[in-house]
């Protein structure tokens, strides 16, 4: 009988397993390269999300020095602006605002260095509380497609950028599909969340229900 697989969470690793088909890799932080980053992702179809990679997002000693990263952090954009017609004359846009509220405390907290490891270790998870930054499918290979967004030759790095978010610095999450696609990477390319209706193939369906169950925030269109 085979032995459960045994899942292995080491902040220090540059990528975490969850399951045979399924894994978490982190950007190239920390000396890693783009190439290192990709020779971790599966040559195969399958679905993946971007995430904000907070594993060193307290890297100081001094408190203050912590209360400052962790403010940028909070008030960066945390989606899209989003714009629409209101009526012949007017326009209404939407944009993200989040500000800290409870700075003092937090510094205080921030002097405790059991409350600063806490910290950090809840940041380096937050993948998995996290609401996705995108949600993508690769109908041929997760790794030459991931390898397109890191190497900007689609439009979400520029959209990250804009934010504030480099995406060689994000961490992904990726599912194997474990059935071929017989759509191409062109076809993928031609519209980044623009879907045609003919095919049925599941990278399209996971990603059709992942998106509108998750919320994607710097996705453009849902289906």
């Amino acid at each position: 009988m085979s032995q459960p697989y045994r899942h292995s969470f080491d902040p220090e690793k540059p990528a975490w397993r969850i399951a045979d088909n399924m894994g978490i890799v982190f950007g190239a932080k920390g000396g890693r390269s783009i190439s290192a980053t990709l020779s971790r992702i599966p040559d195969a179809p399958g679905i993946y999300a971007w995430h904000n990679s907070l594993a060193n997002a307290l890297p100081h000693d001094d408190p203050s020095a912590n209360l400052a990263a962790l403010t940028r952090l909070i008030e960066k954009p945390h989606c899209l602006e989003r714009r629409a017609r209101l009526g012949p004359a007017h326009e209404v846009s939407l944009s993200s605002k989040r500000t800290l509220n409870k700075s003092e405390q937090l510094l205080e907290a921030l002097s405790s260095s059991s409350f600063l490891d806490a910290l950090k270790t809840a940041l380096t998870f937050s993948v998995f509380l996290q609401a996705p930054l995108y949600i993508g499918k690769a109908s041929k290979s997760l790794r030459a497609r991931v390898g397109q967004h890191l190497h900007h030759k689609t439009p979400l790095a520029e959209r990250l950028a804009v934010a504030g978010i480099d995406i060689t610095e994000c961490s992904v999450l990726y599912i194997q599909s474990q059935t071929p696609s017989l759509r191409t990477e062109h076809e993928d390319n031609q519209n980044d969340n623009i879907h045609p209706t003919l095919e049925s193939d599941d990278e399209l369906l996971f990603e059709e229900v992942a998106s509108k169950l998750f919320l994607p925030t710097f996705t453009q269109r849902f289906g």
